[in-house]
């Protein structure tokens, strides 16, 4: 059954260029089938066909289409359009039906064969599509080459998805490179690594060296401020004065009182 047809009728009995009638069951591809009627065809009805073991019926709006096989003399397929011309032995105008191009393989199929069946010549309908097969088979085409991974080509292997990723790593890897915090210098600060030393070889001690350990280590040879290394307390307490590492300067003061 087809919910979608069209009744078609011919001008004439005999149009020049319309398919002959003939059992044969020859597939076409769907969408090669062009849905135009040859010249001396127009169709008259739109509705639905039923394909039976005994008859095709066409129901329409303007009424009901009957062809008995019994009454058939022969089906013509045609091979450019989807139609098929319906010959009978008593009918003076020749009718068929116009088909939607996909369903066209299928209805002349099953009408075929249930036509042959009727007439007793199913037998060679079948023997004829096992043709058709059997050329189909020889005609497969041969299984492609396996190919290794290794011989896949490149863009095989890395997919778009997989080049957005990269492209989005190497832009965030980027811009992590090149951030700096705000009022923060380009260049980085330099560590320090020890102490700093202030006027070295000009007998000044370490900025960062406790004054306790100063006093105890005593005065550098040779310099001049050995006073200032002294601890205070010590010229206070004795009353004395205490000579300079030359010995040029005035010495002590001695108490001659017993």
């Amino acid at each position: 059954m087809l919910p979608a047809a069209e009744l078609i009728e011919a001008e004439g009995r005999h149009i020049a260029g319309l398919p002959q009638p003939e059992r044969a069951v020859l597939p076409t591809p769907n969408g090669t089938l062009n849905p135009v009627l040859a010249d001396g065809l127009h169709v008259i009805d739109a509705g639905m066909v039923v394909v039976t073991n005994r008859a095709v019926v066409f129901v329409g709006h303007d009424g009901l289409r009957e062809w008995t096989y019994a009454r058939l003399s022969g089906l013509a397929h045609d091979r450019r359009a989807p139609f098929t011309l319906i010959h009978t032995v008593d009918e003076q105008r020749l009718s068929g039906l116009l088909l939607p191009p996909a369903a066209a393989d299928g209805f002349r199929f099953h009408v075929t064969l249930a036509f042959a069946a009727a007439i007793g010549e199913r037998a060679a309908v079948v023997a004829q599509l096992d043709q058709v097969i059997a050329a189909h088979q020889h005609a497969r085409p041969s299984p492609p080459v396996m190919l290794t991974s290794d011989q896949a080509p490149l863009t095989a292997i890395v997919t778009a998805g997989s080049l957005a990723m990269v492209a989005g790593v190497t832009a965030a890897i980027s811009a992590i490179a090149n951030f700096h915090a705000p009022g923060e210098p380009d260049q980085p600060r330099s560590a320090v690594t020890g102490p700093a030393i202030a006027g070295a070889g000009s007998g000044c001690t370490a900025a960062t060296a406790p004054a306790t350990a100063s006093a105890a280590a005593g005065p550098a040879p040779g310099s001049g401020s050995a006073h200032a290394a002294l601890p205070s307390q010590a010229s206070a307490t004795s009353g004395k004065r205490i000579p300079t590492a030359s010995g040029r300067g005035p010495g002590p003061r001695l108490d001659r009182r017993p």
